[in-house]
């Protein structure tokens, strides 16, 4: 095995931890690593990794994911997603990502049995979940095996026979892996790869970047249409959960949001193109009174803007009043 690469993604992590502690591009490798904690038996599960026997190579040679499971008496029914197959049954290698379906009982499972095993992942708060798995193994149904290292990403692109894949492509960038190679089980390595990464992204609290707008996101959703203190600040936010800079009117209220850092000014004044405003200590800006500062009396029209000639202790400063 080469080199594995040094990815401290934690998405990646999570991946190596859903599989029993390492990515495989080798069947029965991929097979050990979970039957070594115990996840190994007969009976299918959703989300669960199947197994199926070569008895010409007299081991494990191919790797599925379970996407439906039914019981009917003794008899089972399960749906799966395989890579490097096709759409018949027990076909190790059909050259593309295909939705298989088998029937059978317990006693057909194990030992030498085309069905030898199905091994259940560690789905964990910090992996994903076993329908954020199947999603993924899903999606891919369709994908084309490639004649050579072009259009990996494009699904039906440079169709081939070469075992070229994005499948491949990312183990060997990622975990020092051959490409090409057989990449059934390489396929499972990357969707747990993604459905980790998936998993985190819909957990992701905090600020993002998204088309030079910035939004908070909280367990991965976008706060849209309303206030938040973040860091002991106010900010806010548009019915798309973009962070809104500059003026912004709520009710009959203005208020002035950093065109910086988009974080709400309060208890100070601010020029904007070329006039002098004052925000009040909730943020909320002045009209219509008089402000109070180093011991001199400034007045705000109705607009907000200050009025040069009122800068002094006016007679009617008890009936206009004064912005705290």
């Amino acid at each position: 095995m080469k080199e594995r690469k040094k990815n401290m993604d934690s998405a990646f992590l999570a991946g190596e931890t859903l599989l029993g502690g390492n990515y495989s591009q080798y069947t029965p490798s991929g097979k050990g690593l979970l039957a070594q904690q115990g996840r190994l038996g007969k009976i299918p599960h959703f989300g669960d990794k199947i197994y199926f026997y070569s008895p010409k190579l007299k081991r494990v040679s191919h790797v599925g994911i379970v996407t439906s499971v039914s019981k009917s008496g003794e008899r089972y029914d399960i749906e799966t997603a395989e890579g490097n197959t096709s759409s018949i049954s027990f076909d190790r290698n059909g050259g593309c990502v295909a939705k298989k379906r088998y029937s059978f009982t317990l006693a057909e499972v194990g030992g030498t049995n085309r069905i030898n095993c199905f091994c259940s992942p560690n789905f964990l708060e910090s992996t994903c979940t076993a329908g954020g798995f199947v999603k993924v193994a899903l999606e891919e149904v369709g994908y084309e095996e490639k004649a050579s290292n072009a259009n990996l990403e494009d699904k039906h692109a440079n169709r081939g026979q070469a075992n070229y894949t994005k499948y491949g492509a990312w183990y060997k960038e990622n975990c020092g892996g051959d490409h090409p190679a057989y990449w059934c089980e390489q396929f499972v390595s990357w969707c747990a790869y993604m459905a980790c990464k998936a998993h985190k992204e819909a957990l992701k609290s905090g600020w993002v970047e998204i088309a030079g707008r910035w939004q908070y996101l909280e367990k991965g959703k976008p706060i849209k249409g309303q206030w938040l203190q973040v860091g002991g600040r106010w900010y806010v936010f548009d019915g798309s959960g973009n962070m809104i800079q500059g003026w912004f009117k709520s009710e009959d209220d203005w208020y002035y949001l950093n065109p910086t850092d988009g974080a709400m000014l309060s208890g100070q004044w601010i020029k904007v193109d070329g006039s002098d405003y004052y925000l009040t200590q909730s943020g909320v800006m002045a009209r219509n009174v008089y402000i109070l500062t180093d011991g001199v009396y400034y007045k705000v029209d109705e607009n907000g803007k200050f009025i040069e000639e009122y800068k002094s202790t006016p007679a009617d400063v008890e009936s206009v009043g004064i912005a705290e």
